[in-house]
């Protein structure tokens, strides 16, 4: 790490993950919106159930394991404007 840091290169902390929207580069070279937080989770209706708050992420809508996606999503930030419209071509 000491020799990183001396060429002026510094090491990105994988975990915990940086709530917000990303896009997501799927295996046909579509794209998909991802969405990650830090909260109770959600019931099928979308309003928070009384749990405790973990790392959460939806993919294109649908739930999907934060440790699964958030090493692929890091650096691929996208307004909530560019989620929308991700999510408005994808329904």
């Amino acid at each position: 790490m000491h020799r990183l840091k001396k060429e002026g290169l510094e090491t990105v902390p994988t975990w915990p993950p940086i709530a917000g929207h990303y896009q997501w580069m799927n295996a046909d070279d579509t794209r998909s919106a991802i969405v990650i937080w830090f909260g109770p989770p959600l019931d099928d209706d979308g309003n928070e159930l009384d749990r405790a708050p973990r790392w959460q992420a939806l993919r294109d809508g649908a739930e999907i394991s934060v440790d699964d996606v958030w090493p692929m999503v890091r650096g691929r930030e996208i307004t909530a404007e560019e989620y929308e419209e991700l999510r408005s071509d994808l329904l």
